[in-house]
């Protein structure tokens, strides 16, 4: 799993977006994305996004 944070605007404001990737490892080696989720991100967050 990995995240990626994206400022994405919206209806007259910029918000925060969280996008997860999710990877699965075939039987063959091959990488595949199992799925991408995107969630926005709280005003109280507290962590470093530098």
């Amino acid at each position: 799993m990995d995240v990626i944070f994206v400022n994405t605007r919206g209806d007259k404001s910029v918000s925060k977006e969280e996008y997860y990737t999710i990877l699965g490892i075939k039987a063959d080696g091959l990488k595949e994305i199992l799925s991408i989720v995107n969630t926005q991100l709280k005003e109280h967050y507290c962590g470093n996004m530098n």
